[in-house]
């Protein structure tokens, strides 16, 4: 319990300060609450980790990203989510690109936080007969 709430603590302190500092350096700004990311083309999805998939693990990895300017993912990490599937997520999401938003007719970086899904299809059981 102590564990969870110290990871949550410093997730909390990452996320309130690296930003920030972020967005003094690099001119990045958040995203408006009314405006969602737009993801404008990318065909790089995630490859499921052998290992994950030979463990049935499943889950939902958060990436904290700034993208800058340009569309492109300058800074990730992974905030959580189960730890064979972060890097992958990880690797994925670094090659995306993003519409940049338009402030006054210019370009600028923002923040945002990224979920990657990972799901395993499960074989269909077949149903025996009641006869």
């Amino acid at each position: 319990m102590l564990k969870t709430a110290l990871t949550g603590s410093l997730v909390g302190l990452l996320l309130s300060s690296v930003p920030v500092h972020s967005q003094q350096n690099h001119g990045c700004r958040p995203i408006p609450a009314d405006k969602p990311a737009t993801l404008c083309g990318s065909d790089t999805m995630p490859v499921y980790p052998p290992a994950a998939k030979a463990a049935d693990i499943e889950g939902t990895v958060v990436i904290f990203a700034q993208i800058n300017k340009s569309g492109r993912i300058n800074l990730a990490w992974a905030v959580s989510g189960p730890e064979p599937l972060r890097q992958a997520a990880l690797d994925a999401v670094k090659a995306w690109v993003y519409r940049p938003y338009l402030i006054e007719g210019s370009p600028f970086g923002f923040r945002t936080l990224i979920k990657v899904k990972f799901t395993l299809e499960k074989p269909l059981t077949q149903s025996s007969p009641n006869n």
